[in-house]
């Protein structure tokens, strides 16, 4: 090989090594969903964690607390399963950062973790 190669291969591996050391900032996220009413009823909750969105079934009030890399998305969708119009409460909190949106419909809520 020619100089000029095994510098290029040299700076290539150089410049894998230096990144693959570096991990993401990873910063912890709470979902919340909360309503004002005590009858219970089905709430279809999708959410972003680490491994990807997860799904569930709630009928009160949820938290749920999750890590996330610097430069993801936090994302909250929530779909009540009922015809009565009633208020209720998404929530991203990241520390003293919080997103938050009341609806009586659907509330879908992202954010870039960048900027919490």
């Amino acid at each position: 090989m020619n100089n000029g190669v095994k510098i290029y291969f040299l700076i290539l591996l150089i410049s894998i090594l230096s990144g693959c050391g570096r991990s993401k900032d990873v910063k912890q996220i709470t979902y919340s969903f909360s309503v004002d009413l005590e009858d219970p009823f089905n709430v279809f909750i999708a959410y972003k964690d680490s491994d990807g969105y997860k799904t569930l079934y709630i009928d009160r009030e949820w938290t749920k607390d999750v890590y996330l890399g610097s430069g993801d998305a936090a994302s909250l969708l929530i779909i009540p399963q009922t015809r009565a119009k009633i208020k209720y409460t998404g929530k991203i909190i990241c520390n003293d950062n919080i997103k938050t949106t009341t609806s009586s419909n659907i509330v879908s809520l992202s954010v870039a973790t960048d900027s919490l």
